[in-house]
């Protein structure tokens, strides 16, 4: 492998080696000749390990989208596990059920490529149509909802959901997140989440449960981006911005008692109430002086007349 993000040696032992355990099934394979294609998908591509078992794929990335690849792989690494930071804990999934991803680039079939390494999940598909099968477990769809807004995730459609059965229960694995902060015009402004616009996820109007609340409340952006940094990321000014205050944000609206409904809507261009609008607060605050502190005051006022005006 010509580079490798993270740093594998920088990490908790346990994680380091199940992503290492990915990328020796790539450095094990014929990388004179093409990677196998996976389904119809001309950017993603089969690993395989020596029993033939499909291991992981390969998401390939244009040369001028690394930042974007990037950003995939520090959704895995900031899906905390709950009650511990991902750099303290050896537990490979987090709270979210985001699959382990590394960024990697290497030489195949005489060309250089790169993209990320993402975990494959068996037994599971894609929900792209109407559902009604399994009920879906009302815990994953808020840990859902939670990433998110997190990452200010302008793709969660349904196409980015993968679900699978496990005792008659339908469980979500959230997929696909290069478009993290990914709207450069409104980056506060999140296109339609499937979750908010589709009954087949259940009912977003119930208050998040005991554990997303203890969760979100231990949510540290200084600590998460230092650990990006320790991984061997240097993140640019606006990953840095939009993740203290989409997360500042988060903490703000759980603590508050808003539903995903109320926070889906708040956080996207379809709130009908632009005073209370995250984008039009984030606005119309003047970037000066302690800006982000500056940014908590106003929202606290705002998500304030929220609350009075539209929670009962």
């Amino acid at each position: 492998m010509e580079q490798i993000f993270p740093t594998l040696t920088n990490l908790p032992a346990q994680i380091a080696s199940h992503l290492q355990s990915m990328i020796s099934c790539l450095e094990n394979l014929d990388l004179s000749a093409p990677l196998p294609q996976y389904l119809s998908h001309e950017h993603i591509f089969e690993i395989r390990d020596s029993t033939n078992r499909l291991r992981c794929l390969f998401k390939r990335f244009r040369d001028d989208d690394e930042e974007a690849a990037r950003k995939e792989v520090a959704v895995y690494l900031l899906d905390h596990p709950p009650n511990s930071h991902r750099s303290l804990s050896e537990t490979v999934y987090g709270f979210a059920g985001v699959r382990p991803t590394v960024f990697v680039r290497f030489r195949c079939n005489s060309e250089v490529v790169m993209g990320i390494l993402v975990e494959f999940v068996d037994e599971a598909y894609v929900i792209d149509q109407d559902y009604y099968h399994w009920p879906i477990s009302t815990d994953d769809i808020q840990s859902i909802v939670l990433l998110d807004i997190r990452f200010g995730n302008m793709d969660r459609n349904r196409e980015n959901i993968l679900l699978k059965e496990d005792e008659g229960v339908a469980h979500l694995i959230p997929i696909d997140h290069e478009c993290s902060f990914a709207n450069e015009v409104q980056a506060y402004n999140c296109a339609g989440f499937a979750w908010l616009k589709s009954k087949d996820f259940g009912d977003y109007g119930v208050a998040f449960s005991p554990d997303c609340v203890t969760y979100v409340s231990q949510l540290d952006p200084g600590a998460d981006l230092e650990f990006l940094r320790h991984c061997g990321w240097e993140v640019e000014p606006y990953y840095v911005e939009q993740l203290t205050i989409f997360t500042m944000f988060l903490k703000k609206v759980v603590s508050k008692g808003l539903t995903a409904f109320h926070i889906g809507k708040i956080a996207s261009f379809w709130c009908d109430d632009e005073r209370h609008n995250l984008q039009a607060i984030v606005d119309s605050v003047v970037e000066e002086g302690n800006y982000i502190e500056n940014v908590g005051i106003r929202m606290e006022e705002r998500l304030t007349e929220y609350v009075m005006l539209n929670m009962p």
